[in-house]
C-alpha cells in the first residue's frame, strides 16, 4: 500500500509523517491528531506493520469525522456501519483504491 503525504479525511486534510520517534508514546506505533491534523507513522516498523499502523489512524480519523467517540454504547455491527461509507470514501479519494 502507498502512503501518502496528505490524507483527506471528510473536510478535513491531514499530513502523513513518518517519524523516527514518537514523543513519549513508548506502547505507540502511530497517533492521530483530529485538533492539529498529523498523522504520524513510526518509521522504525517493518512496512506492513507501516501498513497496518496507517489503516489504524485513518480508523481514528474516521472516528472523528462521524462523531463515534461521543456515542460510546453502540455495538460492533452498528461500528461497522457507521465506517463503511466514510473508510471507502477516504480510500477512494487519496488513491488507496487500485
Amino acid at each position: 500500500m502507498k502512503i501518502p503525504n496528505k490524507l483527506k479525511v471528510g473536510v478535513k486534510e491531514f499530513e502523513v509523517r513518518m517519524v523516527d520517534h514518537l514523543d513519549s508514546r513508548a506502547e505507540s506505533q502511530g497517533v492521530c491528531s483530529t485538533d492539529h491534523l498529523f498523522i504520524e507513522i513510526d518509521n522504525r516498523l517493518p512496512q506492513v506493520q507501516k501498513e497496518i499502523t496507517f489503516l489504524h489512524e485513518i480508523i481514528h480519523a474516521c472516528s472523528d469525522f462521524i462523531g463515534l467517540q461521543d456515542d460510546e454504547r453502540l455495538d460492533e455491527e452498528s461500528i461497522c456501519s457507521r465506517y463503511d461509507d466514510i473508510l471507502y470514501t477516504v480510500l477512494k479519494e487519496n488513491n488507496l483504491l487500485n
